[in-house]
């Protein structure tokens, strides 16, 4: 996916395919996408991109990017914004926000580490909180105590220079984690709570897996073992293969950004279908596969 489009180009299509997916609806039994673990780190796990709900607020938005290249799952979240936002006034007044619904099996204080990534100073915060209330533990959350080089993914956990950094959630059950815009620029890539002191825990390279409710969608990462697409980035032919042959009678949708229905495809017996995306314009696209009424899987494909 990479040189594929102008920067200019692949900003847009980047953030437009973040707020395309973050209205995409997926239904699962529970009203919440992660669990707290029962192990001795109490872990929650999420991949940034693998979001509840993506709202900007006007301009301010986080948008989905592939930069730097080693992110883990499908993609990063990176800031977009005019100005900084240094209050939680104005943080809660103007920001955007990524939320990620959780069950809790333990409440009280949290610490947060965060994947992450900066090109200078002027990148290098975000803001957290849980149900929509900001912290002083969770403001101004920084690189503070972290060596690896700019433009590289590493862990984050301090609150400016006033020590680790942790949100407070207040009871057993589900609550929302927030992760809101402080300053242009700061890429996320994956999210940790645990109930853990850094000094008995440190995520290392990737940190581990997702912690994700048993029936839930990962709807944003899109990451799924049922759909191969190819080649990708596309010209004039899309391959499409379906690896399960229990889904040999579903059907492919493709949409474009606006949420327009652009194409249906119909696999066929060999479960394998070439589309023909020749007449697209240039730019992200989504793939809904869908079989007995029911999506099944979804993913993205970029036409060159």
């Amino acid at each position: 996916m990479k040189n594929v489009l102008s920067d200019k180009s692949l900003r847009i299509c980047c953030l437009l395919l973040g707020l395309f997916i973050s209205g995409l609806q997926f239904s699962y039994a529970q009203d919440y996408k992660f669990e707290q673990t029962d192990d001795p780190h109490k872990m929650v796990v999420m991949e940034a991109e693998n979001f509840s709900t993506n709202t900007p607020n006007g301009d301010v938005a986080w948008m989905l990017t592939d930069s730097p290249p080693d992110f883990s799952g499908q993609g990063a979240m990176m800031a977009v914004t005019a100005e900084p936002y240094t209050t939680v006034e104005t943080v809660l007044a103007s920001s955007a926000v990524l939320t990620y619904k959780i069950k809790f099996i333990r409440p009280g204080h949290h610490y947060i580490w965060a994947r992450a990534s900066r090109t200078g100073g002027g990148d290098d915060s975000y803001h957290a909180g849980i149900d929509g209330e900001i912290t002083d533990s969770s403001l101004f959350l920084t690189f503070h105590n972290t060596e690896f080089d700019y433009g590289t993914w590493g862990w984050i956990y301090y609150r400016s220079t006033a020590g680790p950094a942790s949100v407070f959630v207040p009871s057993v059950g589900v609550h929302d984690l927030n992760i809101y815009i402080r300053e242009n620029g700061f890429r996320i890539d994956k999210i940790i709570l645990t109930d853990d002191p850094a000094s008995e825990f440190t995520p290392e390279e990737m940190g581990p897996d997702e912690t994700l409710a048993s029936s839930a969608i990962n709807s944003a990462a899109m990451d799924n073992d049922i759909l191969m697409v190819y080649p990708n980035p596309a010209d004039d032919r899309l391959n499409i293969q379906i690896k399960e042959k229990r889904y040999a009678n579903g059907r492919l949708k493709i949409f474009d950004l606006q949420g327009r229905l652009v194409q249906v495809v119909i696999p066929n017996e060999n479960r394998v279908r070439t589309a023909d995306v020749s007449a697209f314009e240039p730019g992200v696209y989504m793939l809904k596969f869908e079989q007995d009424d029911q999506i099944i899987a979804v993913d993205r494909f970029i036409k060159k």
